[in-house]
């Protein structure tokens, strides 16, 4: 198929059919013409064949008479005029001629270059052949006895203004047919030419669209990461200070002893203090061991995207403890409100790209005229099979041409500022393509965005259904 767009986008193809077509329809008219030439030709010699059998008709008796009798041989000017000048009213005929048995002009009548009828004389036979006449002879019969013959001599070139006309017809036909052919081949071929630069570009888009995902997933994971990282700084600093306060009360011990001015009072205060650095330590490395988990959690959703069971308040809790960083350089509050807890069966890495793109686009949208902003994420049980999630904003809002057009790959209202267009269609392809899910937004300026999220309960009946679903 490559090979034939190949072949068929090649302007030296383009230039061979077009001239093929022009050939072919060259030879087409001169077909049809010489077709049509012949056909009157022996039409002019079917009406001569005609004339000639008409006339033998008439003749045949007085000449079958004379032949009998054997009197006088020529016929009156008188009774060939009678016979013959009828028939020469005809155009394009130029003589008739009666001849007997033994080749001699019984009676002859031809047509002048003034249009005159006049009698035919015996050497106006080699005269008219030699001017280029035609002449068809019909043989004069009575039983089996050849007793005489009829010639009719007539103009092949008395059609020939017609035979103009039709050349001029077949040429312009012709003509037309040839034009109409070369625009539905030209058309076709730009036609063709659109479908084959159409689906280059939808494979280039479906590649950027899936190098888009995947640089999506990257960054998603780098915000795990910085996230993970910021949250894991806090309680290790603290772990930290308290493993250096036991160090410095287990110096101080030690120093008392080796002065010998270790008492009860100094002995209990500095394990006191000991005792709650230790606390204190063995709290927050636990911090740092869930957060772990939760970062290899994470991380092996992103890397895997497999379809499992989630407890949705606790991913999505987990998901967005990923994005304190982001949240807090810009100012922005995330609140999950209370529920009950829901398992469903789903995609976990697909399901933190939606919350963490939600995220990035309240904050570069929602939040671009703010200083401060609250992000409310409620989820709720809708029936037996689904689940909705609630992702609002209290930011700027969005405009009725907005809310329509949002899920449209390319529509962006910050092209100015190098904005593509397809960070809000890669989240309405990912929950309808990987999520089976729905996606729609409810705004209107000024008083911030909901994006309502309907997911199945679980995705794996879903997938098992309807293959094409992807993980």
């Amino acid at each position: 198929m490559t090979s034939f767009n190949s072949a068929f986008s090649s302007r030296n193809v383009y230039l061979v059919i077009n001239t093929l077509i022009v050939a072919i329809m060259v030879g087409v008219f001169f077909y049809r013409v010489g077709l049509r030439q012949d056909q009157i030709s022996m039409d002019l010699q079917d009406r001569a064949n005609q004339v000639a059998l008409r006339v033998s008709k008439s003749v045949k008796p007085t000449l079958w008479n004379i032949y009998q009798k054997s009197i006088d041989r020529k016929y009156t000017e008188k009774v060939s005029s009678a016979i013959l000048d009828s028939e020469l009213s005809a155009e394009y005929l130029k003589a008739v001629v009666v001849y007997g048995n033994f080749a001699h002009v019984f009676m002859g009548r031809k047509k002048s270059l003034l249009k005159e009828i006049q009698t035919f004389n015996k050497e106006d036979r080699s005269l008219l052949i030699t001017r280029g006449f035609e002449h068809i002879s019909v043989p004069v019969r009575q039983g089996k006895m050849t007793i005489g013959s009829v010639s009719v001599f007539f103009n092949l070139a008395y059609n020939s203004s017609q035979l103009q006309s039709i050349r001029i017809g077949e040429f312009i036909q012709g003509g037309l047919l040839t034009f109409i052919f070369i625009f539905i081949f030209n058309v076709t071929r730009k036609a063709q030419l659109s479908k084959i630069a159409a689906e280059e570009a939808l494979i280039d888009l479906k590649i950027a669209q899936e190098q888009l995902i995947e640089a999506e997933k990257m960054a998603a994971l780098g915000s795990l990461v910085a996230g993970v990282a910021h949250e894991i700084n806090t309680p290790l600093g603290v772990s930290l200070t308290a493993n250096s306060l036991i160090e410095e009360c287990a110096g101080k011990i030690q120093g008392f002893i080796a002065i010998n001015e270790l008492t009860k009072e100094k002995l209990m205060s500095n394990i006191l203090d000991i005792i709650n650095a230790t606390e204190l330590s063995v709290y927050n490395l636990n911090r740092v061991s869930k957060l772990v988990e939760t970062f290899k959690e994470l991380a092996a959703d992103h890397s895997e995207g497999e379809v499992r069971s989630i407890n949705v308040r606790d991913y999505i809790r987990q998901t967005m403890r990923t994005l304190s960083i982001t949240l807090y350089e810009n100012n922005v509050e995330f609140v999950l409100l209370p529920g009950e807890d829901i398992e469903i069966i789903t995609v976990p890495l697909a399901l933190s790209q939606v919350i963490s793109s939600l995220t990035g686009n309240a904050i570069k949208h929602g939040f671009s005229d703010k200083t401060q902003g609250v992000l409310t994420i409620n989820f709720l049980k809708v029936d037996a099979h689904n689940i909705q999630v609630h992702f609002q904003d209290d930011g700027v809002g969005m405009s009725q041409e907005v809310v329509t057009n949002i899920f449209e790959p390319f529509y962006t209202t910050t092209r100015h500022t190098g904005g593509v267009g397809l960070d809000m269609n890669i989240v309405y392809n990912i929950i309808n393509k990987n999520l089976a899910g729905k996606i729609r937004v409810i705004s209107t300026l000024g008083t911030g965005s909901n994006f309502i999220i309907t997911l199945p309960i679980d995705l794996a009946v879903i997938k098992s259904k309807h293959p094409s679903v992807k993980a």
